[in-house]
């Protein structure tokens, strides 16, 4: 039986911030996975160097949420394109509800993947698709109008309803709060019917200099406070006079509304 061979933990951590994967150093330096994640692990090294990226966490859930079954080859492919260890990879996924092993033993009859079967996931993708799949027969009022869905939750479900949380009933849907802008934490919100009416009434396309531009970009394009734009179209001024008239000090009211 041929001397065990030895180390140093120097080429132990060189190797691990080189390939960010115990089976890679392991395959490396001639050792077992184990012998080596166990010393790294001591060394204090393995947590501090082995957290996911966004990308890799989105490229994990994209893969389970898309389905996996025995054999498909699913999980090696991932595990080589993200250079993780198929058991590192389904610790993860499994901390998110996403595997077998993570589901409700007294459930398991009738166990549903918590995500793939989410109530949301089909707002999510419907979402998504109306921005940024040209054949999707809505993307002429999304897509073509520069409205996109923010990369955070383009990458990210999870992250989608961490921002968002649950939706308060079925009788509300997300509502951007500026109809001209994207699909994002800071912009959207969950809305019933009235409040999207009321949001659109907002939205209204404006006349001014022979062309036609909605609220939001008339508010850019005049350098007027959006606010400002909307108060003056309720008390009546006209599209070009309430984008082009001088702020009023406190006090001043506009005169001849209609000219």
């Amino acid at each position: 039986m041929g001397a065990r061979k030895k180390v140093s933990n120097e080429i132990l951590i060189k190797s691990y911030k080189k390939h960010n994967s115990v089976w890679l150093v392991a395959k490396e330096v001639g050792l077992c996975g184990q012998s080596v994640h166990e010393r790294l692990k001591k060394l204090g090294k393995v947590n501090k160097l082995n957290k996911l990226s966004l990308e890799e966490k989105a490229e994990i859930e994209r893969v389970y949420l898309s389905g996996i079954k025995r054999g498909d080859g699913k999980l090696q492919a991932l595990s080589k394109k993200i250079n993780r260890t198929i058991p590192f990879i389904s610790r993860y996924a499994g901390s998110l509800g996403l595997t077998t092993y993570s589901r409700s033993v007294a459930n398991k009859k009738h166990a549903q993947d918590t995500i793939t079967n989410h109530p949301l996931l089909p707002i999510y993708y419907m979402m998504i698709n109306r921005c940024h799949n040209p054949q999707n027969k809505s993307f002429g009022k999304y897509g073509e109008r520069g409205i996109v869905v923010c990369e955070r939750w383009r990458k990210s479900f999870l992250a989608f309803i961490n921002d968002m949380g649950e939706r308060p009933s079925k009788d509300y849907s997300i509502d951007r709060i500026n109809n001209d802008g994207p699909y994002s934490p800071e912009n959207c919100r969950w809305a019933n019917a009235i409040q999207q009416a009321n949001n659109k009434t907002k939205n209204v396309t404006l006349a001014v200099d022979n062309e036609e531009m909605t609220m939001a970009q008339a508010s850019r394009k005049y350098s007027i406070n959006y606010g400002t734009l909307l108060s003056r179209l309720k008390v009546g001024l006209s599209h070009e006079r309430a984008c082009k008239d001088p702020i009023l000090k406190r006090g001043e009211k506009h005169r001849d509304l209609h000219s």
